[in-house]
């Protein structure tokens, strides 16, 4: 498993904290001393084991974003991070650049699109 696509752990929080609670796979279990880990929802949990966040990925998240939403990824070249262009109707309405887990900038985008983006 790649854990590049899914959801970090912070950013899994992000989304439950937003309201946005998706039906995934995968999600963050806390084990006895606290340490996060990543499972599949079907991992059957022991005492002390307890769910913390859904962990969606790249394509689970993808899913939620509104129709006629067109991705272009590009790299900044002076802070050698990846871009996403978010665009409506060829306007591009969100950039979101990152360095980190692509499946977490597409969390950040639909947070975005869902609760901040201008009507």
């Amino acid at each position: 498993m790649n854990q590049q696509n899914f959801a970090s752990l912070e950013a899994s929080q992000r989304l439950y904290e937003a309201g946005i609670v998706l039906e995934t796979d995968f999600y963050w279990f806390s084990d006895f001393d606290g340490s996060p880990f990543l499972a599949p929802s079907d991992e059957e949990c022991c005492n002390g084991i307890r769910l913390i966040f859904p962990a969606p990925s790249m394509a689970e998240v993808w899913r939620e974003l509104p129709e006629g939403i067109t991705l272009d990824k590009s790299n900044d070249r002076e802070n050698t991070a990846s871009c996403l262009d978010l665009q409506f109707n060829g306007d591009i309405d969100f950039k979101y650049f990152s360095d980190r887990n692509p499946a977490d900038a597409l969390i950040d985008l639909l947070i975005w699109v869902r609760k901040e983006r201008p009507c």
